[in-house]
């Protein structure tokens, strides 16, 4: 290797390989662990991917679930706690050694609750040997290094946003808070780091270089690359189409094709050009079910199918590569790139019966990562390919924060306060149910996974759902008399009733306006996402829509408000997922369940209220995404459709509020000229 003017001995940190995801990371470690090479994974992404982290998160799991035995068996068997199989298949003979581990846990829970989840996290280190453990492993050093940042960063988390236990095992169970800046959140890197093995993915090694670098997967390609898709997702020349099952699908599944394999050829650029002295690539027929995906991937159609005939048309270039490139053996002999042998040897693998593996004839070709950067139009121009992402109702939301404008309590989460709570009433029922991101998940869950059927009271939905109930408020801890809750209450009795008040409330209309429930409903959908592609469009601009063509009480009055979630224009795919899909009375209807709390009673649940609070929460605009979502999902699917005809509208029902039938909810429905124009203004071209 040299070294300066000298020369010094290879060393494993100057060794790199290259896979295409995590996925292959842990077999290419355990490789190298075998042949007593060192090796560290190498991320750029966060400590919250650590397997150190997912431990943790099993033991406070089983911290607040201290009498749950399965959950208390999950956190004994991570590595952290470091039981055995034969230790834990023991408990089944000892009842008093499983009752006294349930009172450590419960120990634990109070202790958590006074001092903080480190404390917890630091009795467990000491109790059971956790960092002696670790450190006996090869990569024990990694481990305590992880373990103890992780406990960190948890504790800041805790500490930062004033988190409940609860809360802060949600948030450890979605791994989604954007409280820490990321950077905080980087694995430490370790000096033995430099003297080990880097293995790290594709896209981490992005500007990054080693002096000799391995690609061990560089033929690979996931069976979706190739595969004809249900619905299918890809760039045109028109713009962007999400496919449902139209006569062009096949066509735009070739697009789809085009656009992935232009993908891997960059991927196969920027990892072949890693290394600064020596890169090798791993190369053979592979096969998955009678496709050779090899010959699929962005290496394949380099190394073989370069040279298919080209007549401006790129997607039936790539299909005429793809049939070139699948003849048997490898197609092209790596050395013809390199006639002198000065850099590239081709090395062929055993066989099982001894011969060694045929090669095909294949022209030279120049390898040109570019070929597919850009699309034709047919006629010899080129454009740029613009770059696409996915949106949101919670990105418009976000963008009037970020952007400094006043956005009256604009928040993505239901789980907004008001100011409107009263000292004279202490708050009984679900008025004292406890608030937050935890609890108005809680509630989200058990509304989401409760059975609704045709013909049922009240009585009959709490009878069948008690179970959901139970199971719901113990996971998030929210099962015991007290706190965290706002006044002593029974909470699976107030959320089993809320259930029984649910059943019974009017949250659709028929035709002849007489009101139904979910239980006459003829379907519902709990949890339905949707995709729609978006042409440029900015907040100012859906503002005058409201404006023109918006209906009380969010029409020309609500578009001001609108109007301050900043300037930004969002493009890409809007997404979405609504809390309930339903068809009733021969109409389709979005429900949205709200679990904020407005005040200490019912009193302060008034229609004036409620569509305060769809205005200054922006739930208005949530409510006219999610029912033109609905739209082009129905007129992509039902022949003749008509707004007019088949959407009945939608329901945001807010649980606190609902003491009687009909209390607690705002019920709208856009005209059809509203949704024509957002229709005009999000998706022009479609």
């Amino acid at each position: 290797m040299r070294d300066g003017d000298g020369q010094r001995p290879l060393r494993a940190g100057d060794i790199a390989v290259l896979v295409p995801s995590k996925y292959e990371i842990r077999a290419i470690q355990e490789a190298l662990q075998a042949l007593a090479i060192p090796a560290v994974v190498s991320k750029a992404h966060d400590v919250r991917e650590s397997a150190q982290i997912a431990d943790i998160e099993l033991v406070l799991r089983a911290v607040l679930r201290p009498d749950d035995e399965r959950t208390l068996r999950a956190a004994l068997a991570t590595e952290t706690w470091g039981w055995t199989a034969a230790q834990i298949a023991a408990l089944d003979e000892d009842p008093k050694q499983v009752a006294a581990l349930s009172a450590r846990l419960r120990g634990w829970q109070k202790a958590w609750r006074r001092y903080g989840v480190l404390h917890v996290l630091t009795d467990l280190q000491q109790r059971e040997g956790v960092f002696e453990r670790m450190l006996a492993c090869p990569d024990g050093e990694r481990r305590v290094t992880n373990l103890r940042h992780a406990a960190e960063l948890l504790h800041e988390i805790e500490a930062g946003g004033d988190r409940s236990p609860e809360d802060l095992l949600h948030w450890l169970r979605h791994r989604m808070d954007q409280a820490l800046p990321s950077r905080e959140m980087k694995e430490i890197r370790l000096e033995r780091d430099d003297d080990a093995v880097q293995i790290t993915t594709h896209h981490n090694s992005k500007g990054l270089e080693y002096e000799v670098v391995f690609l061990p997967y560089l033929w690979s390609l996931s069976q979706r690359d190739f595969q004809q898709q249900d619905t299918v997702l890809a760039r045109t020349e028109a713009g962007v189409v999400y496919d449902l099952g139209s006569p062009q699908a096949k066509e735009v599944e070739r697009l789809r094709q085009v656009d992935n394999l232009a993908e891997h050829i960059r991927k196969a650029y920027v990892t072949l050009t890693r290394a600064r002295e020596r890169c090798y690539v791993i190369w053979g027929p592979v096969k998955s079910g009678s496709a050779r995906t090899d010959a699929l991937s962005g290496l394949g159609y380099l190394l073989s199918g370069h040279g298919a005939p080209y007549d401006g048309d790129l997607a039936a270039h790539v299909e005429a590569a793809r049939k070139q490139a699948g003849g048997p053996g490898v197609s092209k002999d790596v050395t013809d790139l390199d006639p002198e042998g000065a850099v590239s040897r081709f090395v062929e693998p055993p066989v099982p019966d001894g011969r060694p593996m045929e090669r095909a004839d294949a022209p030279t070709v120049r390898l040109d990562a570019r070929d597919l950067a850009t699309w034709g139009d047919g006629q010899g121009r080129a454009r740029a390919v613009d770059a696409w992402r996915r949106s949101s109702f919670s990105a418009w939301a976000r963008s009037g924060r970020e952007t400094g404008h006043e956005t009256s309590g604009l928040a993505a989460s239901d789980e907004a306060d008001e100011e409107t709570t009263r000292t004279d009433v202490l708050p009984t029922g679900l008025h004292a149910f406890a608030a937050g991101t935890g609890p108005g998940t809680c509630l989200h869950g058990i509304l989401q996974h409760a059975d609704w059927r045709e013909g049922d009271d009240a009585e009959a939905a709490v009878t069948r759902n008690r179970d959901t109930v139970t199971e719901w408020l113990q996971t998030y801890g929210l099962d015991r008399r007290g706190r965290p809750h706002r006044a002593p209450l029974d909470p699976s009795a107030e959320v089993v009733a809320m259930l029984g008040r649910v059943a019974q409330s009017p949250l659709f209309t028929a035709r002849d306006g007489t009101p139904l429930r979910l239980a006459d409903a003829e379907a519902v959908r709990t949890e339905w996402s949707f995709t729609v592609p978006l042409g440029r469009v900015a907040p100012r601009a859906l503002a005058e829509v409201f404006r023109a063509h918006g209906s009380a009480p969010f029409g020309p009055a609500y578009a001001d408000a609108l109007a301050s979630l900043g300037r930004d224009a969002i493009d890409g795919l809007m997404v979405g997922e609504v809390d309930v899909v339903a068809l009733a009375g021969d109409r389709w209807w979005v429900v949205d369940w709200k679990s904020n709390r407005l005040g200490d009673d019912a009193a302060v649940y008034t229609p004036d209220a409620l569509t305060g609070t769809m205005q200054a929460h922006h739930y208005a605009l949530q409510l006219h995404l999610y029912l033109y979502g609905l739209h082009r999902y129905l007129r992509s699917r039902i022949t003749e459709y008509a707004y007019d005809t088949h959407v009945g509208g939608a329901t945001y029902a807010f649980l606190r509020g609902m003491e009687a039938p009909g209390d607690g909810l705002v019920t709208h429905r856009p005209t059809a000229a509203f949704i024509d124009a957002l229709d005009h203004l999000l998706a022009p071209d479609a």
